[in-house]
Order: C-alpha cells, then structure tokens, then sequence
C-alpha cells in the first residue's frame, strides 16, 4: 500500500489487520457461492474501526473478495459519485481534513480544499459535477458553514449558509437547485434549505412548525422527501417521528410510520429505495435498533428485515433495489450483512472481528 507513515505499525496492529483482511476475504469467497448471479456486479463500501484507526474496504459481492482501498493517502469517509467511477474522501493527511477526490480504485488524486480547518462531509449534487460539503473557518468565526464547489471550474467556493449557528451534514436536491442542511444555534437542531447558487438572503427552515427536523432525504426524482421530526425537544429520544410530505408542501406532511402507544419507538436513517417506492429506515422499537421496510404509498405495516439480536443500523439499497446492506454490532465490534428482500435470504459480508459499518453500493455497478 502506498501511504505515508510518520511511524511503523505496531506487530499487534499490523497482525490484527492482517487478520482482518484474510479473514473478510475467506469469509467472502464461501458467501460469493450462496449469493449466485443475482449479486452479479454488485460491489460496496464500508469503513472499519480497529485500533483508533478508520480505513474503507471494498466488497465485491460476486467475486467473494474484500480488500482495503487502495488510497494514495489515509481516508475516513467515503462518496461514490452518481456515476460510480470516482470517490470524494475526507483525509487528514497535511495535518487537517480536506476533501479529496480518486477515481473508483483510488488512483488519480485531487485535493479540492486546502483550510487550515476541518472540511468534512461531502456530498455530491446529482448530475456529479458539484460538491457540498461542511468546513470551519472559511468565514473566520469559528462556526461551520456549508459550502458548494464546482470540481472543473477554478472558482472559489461558495459558501450558501452563514447565519449565526452551525450548518452540517449537506443533502442536494434532485434538480441541484437546493441543498438541505442540519443547522444547529442555541441548543435548538432544524434542517434548513437554500438554493446551491448561494443567492438565498437566509436560510429557511425546511418545517417551521416542528422544533427538531433531521435526517433529510430526498426521492430519487426529487418530487417527495422523507424526514424525522420532533414536536418538543426536551423529550428528544422519545418521540421522534418519521414523515414524508411533498418536496412543495413540507406542511402537508404526513407520519409515516405509526407511533408506539407507550412513545417509545425513535426513527433515525431514513433512505429511499432506486425506484422511489419504499423506504428503509432505523427504529428502535425495544433495547436494541432494527431495519425497517415500509411501502411508501400502501397500508401494509412496515417488514423487519434484520433479524439479528444486535443493534442494526445503516441501510444501504443496492443500485437494482433487491438487496439491502446493514451494519450489526455494537461501537466496538460490528460486522456488514445484507439481506434478499424478495427471499429474506441473510448474507454475510465480513468476519473480522473489528468495528464494520456504513456500507454504501457502488452506484450502478449492476450496469457494468
């Protein structure tokens, strides 16, 4: 691997890697088998957490091979871009995170930002020729602002919030027209819309009448979003909701999926399904969290998807809508399954015995 080191590994790090690495490797190849020709193409990414250290490893499915992710420098985050063929990054490598960009097998690299403060959470517009992403320090008042880059263009950023509190966690809009963001002043957390063009005189707030909104996304065709929402902040973790409404008509929202009677079910990763039809999300209906699948437009109650007694989190559609991907496990130990949704077949994805989580499918790549 090529990477700059400021010092060797440890033996016990470089053997538990190791390890990690063969045995995700063994693990999948037995898999590869039982997932036949329906996961042909198929290929993802997830990061894992062992010794104080994020890497991104790649899984092809049908192949039965995981490997690490070949970055020319160390990476802790991971975006495929619509197409598939290139992945922004976040990397402390000069001393701060900056965001990066590498083709699919981490050659070719670009630094997009150089800030003497964190940048972080990227996020590609849909047609693939924007970034998004959040920093702290462009505007010199030690809060963090979203701003918006055009990756063939020698333009500065351009910065799209800038009220008096923080904005994070950056989400486009189908069209490219407006970014949702989580923005955070005095204790009080709502997500907020802009225009990408930077031209909005203040942010909006995206549901005025709910004191929390989170957890934003959009339809795949832009018509619809789906969001958790929280009437009164101090019962936060009790009564968080999930609603879906029209991407006009945020007002005309609707719950989504019914509240427990005794409230103590919380909503959290809502994603949507390719073909815009259903909706996977996080619920924690008792001790530990599951993975949910509900309908959008039917009657039929939400079908659990995992299984497993541990907490359950990160949903992942692949790209042809069959399979979903999770993360099972606790903070230290965690592991990527997926799951058939026609056939509820459960597959593992790796053995390591470290920290696995955030799967994402490589755009499209059922297509290659």
């Amino acid at each position: 691997m090529r990477r700059p080191l400021t010092s060797p590994p440890s033996t016990r790090a470089f053997a538990r890697a190791l390890f990690a690495l063969i045995g995700a490797f063994s693990v999948g190849i037995l898999g590869a088998r039982a997932w036949g020709g329906a996961a042909r193409g198929l290929e993802l990414l997830y990061k894992t957490y062992d010794e104080q250290t994020t890497r991104i490893f790649r899984a092809d499915i049908a192949r039965g091979i995981v490997t690490e992710l070949r970055l020319p420098i160390d990476g802790t985050s991971h975006e495929w871009s619509p197409d598939g063929t290139r992945i922004a990054f976040v990397s402390a490598h000069d001393g701060d995170p900056d965001i990066y960009v590498t083709d699919a097998n981490g050659r070719d690299l670009r630094q997009l930002t150089d800030n003497a403060l964190p940048d972080y959470s990227p996020a590609w517009s849909r047609d693939g020729t924007q970034i998004a992403y959040a920093s702290v320090g462009y505007a010199g008042r030690g809060a963090t602002d979203i701003y918006v880059l055009t990756l063939d263009d020698s333009a500065p950023p351009r910065r799209i919030s800038g009220a008096a509190g923080s904005a994070s966690m950056p989400r486009w809009s189908a069209d490219g027209a407006q970014i949702a963001f989580m923005y955070a002043e005095r204790g009080v957390r709502t997500t907020v819309l802009a225009f990408a063009d930077g031209s909005s005189a203040a942010p909006a707030s995206a549901a005025p009448e709910l004191t929390i909104v989170s957890e934003w996304a959009w339809s795949p065709d832009g018509t619809r979003v789906v969001f958790v929402g929280v009437d009164d902040p101090t019962l936060m973790g009790t009564v968080q909701q999930l609603y879906i409404a029209a991407a006009d008509d945020i007002a005309g929202r609707r719950r989504l999926a019914a509240e427990s009677p005794d409230h103590t079910n919380t909503y959290d990763m809502p994603t949507w399904s390719p073909d815009g039809t259903r909706i996977a999300y996080v619920a924690t209906p008792r001790v530990t969290s599951d993975v949910f699948v509900i309908v959008v437009d039917g009657d039929q109650p939400p079908q659990r998807i995992s299984p497993l007694p541990s907490n359950d989190r990160y949903p992942a559609w692949s790209p042809d809508g069959r399979w979903i991907a999770f993360t099972s496990g606790d903070n230290q130990f965690s592991e990527i399954y997926a799951v058939e949704l026609a056939s509820g077949r459960l597959m593992r994805v790796t053995r390591d015995r470290v920290g696995d989580f955030a799967p994402s499918w490589r755009p499209n790549s059922d297509n290659r």
